[in-house]
């Protein structure tokens, strides 16, 4: 069961990369582990620490909805942490970009794609990433 996590996370930092370059922005990775996953930067000037939670399936309880676990270990991340919380649900290649003041204490957040929910609205949301 580990490994399958381990390859989700990879699988879905891989699809962030891949679909942050693709609207024109350079990507680079920590030096460190720690709660950094990936940085985005755009135009050379803003940069972006971003970190990346996946989910695979969408579940059937929640209305076919992904639940996210967005803590680390029973820990919030902090400002100093982490900028953006990128949500993958990789059954469909679906990204929701939040700012981290939006999900607060939270540990779970659920989303859909063209959902009504508090963080359906932050769907495909990169551009966010370029202020």
């Amino acid at each position: 069961m580990e490994s399958v996590n381990l390859n989700n996370g990879i699988l879905a930092e891989e699809l962030v990369s891949v679909a942050l370059l693709e609207d024109g922005f350079n990507v680079a990775r920590p030096v460190r582990i720690g709660p950094i996953d990936l940085l985005s930067i755009w135009d050379g000037k803003v940069i972006h620490r971003l970190q990346i939670k996946s989910c695979s399936k969408r579940t059937v309880e929640f209305n076919m909805r992904y639940s996210f676990k967005v803590d680390q270990a029973g820990k919030n991340y902090g400002e100093n942490d982490v900028d953006f919380v990128v949500l993958v649900g990789a059954e469909t290649k679906s990204f929701w970009v939040v700012p981290l003041k939006q999900i607060g204490t939270r540990k779970k957040v659920n989303t859909t794609v063209g959902g009504n929910g508090n963080f359906d609205r932050f769907f495909d949301a990169f551009k966010l990433l370029q202020k």
